[in-house]
């Protein structure tokens, strides 16, 4: 597992089948977006500090060239991604 962290955004790429943990220490917006930068392969991730898993329940999917936002439930902001094969992703904070 990678940990990351920043203050507002994170641009990293999975290894395959590895959970990264991103902490986004203090976000300037009141939202959070993943961006999947794959053209191929989804991204799963979780945001209540539980380690997602592929297609698991509880886990919210990012499909290729795609992006998912949400409100955080908690600052600092524990993000845990996971992908089947090494996908560029982003996590950024949204005003």
């Amino acid at each position: 597992m990678a940990s990351l962290n920043a203050i507002n955004a994170v641009h990293a790429t999975l290894l395959a089948a590895t959970v990264d943990r991103i902490t986004l220490t203090a976000p300037l917006g009141n939202r959070i977006k993943v961006t999947n930068r794959d053209s191929s392969t989804a991204i799963y991730y979780r945001f209540d500090g539980i380690d997602p898993t592929v297609g698991g329940a509880e886990s919210f999917v990012v499909l290729p060239a795609d992006s998912d936002t949400f409100a955080p439930l908690t600052i600092p902001v524990d993000i845990r991604v996971i992908a089947t094969l090494g996908v560029g992703y982003s996590v950024t904070s949204v005003v």
